[in-house]
């Protein structure tokens, strides 16, 4: 299985949810396993309703990361739900990205960024974190860009700034796809109406 990091910029748009609930199909299949989540979307609700997903998918001892001074701090209607566990606290993304990178075997780790690179950024800006990266983390796929027009895309430009970083930065390889790619594969609603509304 492969060894996978999330970061997310979850509560913006229901791709996300669409993302991570595929993630938790890859694990029970046996071709995944999600070591952590880890969230820019700077918003209240966010980690909670991931621990709601994974608790869902029988998973809600997976960590999850947070960030501080994020980005898109707005509510969003399909965050709001009741958190299952109150008390319970988040740590930081970079820490908790630290220490799931420190536990991992060499070159083991693959991260998938659907999100903003602010965590990313700030990890491989970090003490040793950009030595961590290199020896530990195989593939850094992005969503991000637009590679067929000259379009601002979502993604990079709410915090352009550590998109920036985070190329110059990265040790790793990445992968990219771009909104041309995303565009073209289609996801109908009626499905998530048909297989989640059933009693």
């Amino acid at each position: 299985p492969v060894h996978l990091i999330l970061d997310t910029d979850i509560g913006n748009d229901v791709d996300d949810v669409l993302a991570l609930a595929m993630i938790h199909g890859f694990e029970s299949r046996g071709e995944a396993q999600l070591l952590a989540v880890t969230i820019t979307k700077d918003n209240r609700y966010a980690a909670p309703f991931v621990d709601f997903v994974n608790t869902f998918y029988a998973r809600a001892n997976i960590p999850i990361g947070v960030v501080h001074n994020g980005k898109t701090p707005a509510d969003s209607p399909m965050l709001k739900i009741t958190p299952l566990r109150p008390d319970r606290t988040y740590p930081e993304a970079v820490q908790l990205l630290t220490r799931v990178l420190r536990g991992e075997a060499d070159g083991a780790v693959t991260i998938a960024q659907i999100g903003f690179s602010t965590n990313l950024a700030r990890l491989v800006a970090s003490p040793a974190g950009r030595a961590l990266v290199r020896q530990k983390v195989k593939t850094l796929y992005l969503m991000a860009g637009n590679f067929a027009q000259p379009t601002p895309e979502y993604t990079v430009f709410p915090d352009g700034a550590s998109f920036s970083a985070l190329m110059k930065n990265w040790p790793s390889p990445i992968v990219f796809s771009g909104f041309e790619i995303g565009i073209q594969i289609t996801f109908p609603y009626e499905a998530i109406q048909k297989d989640l509304d059933r009693k």
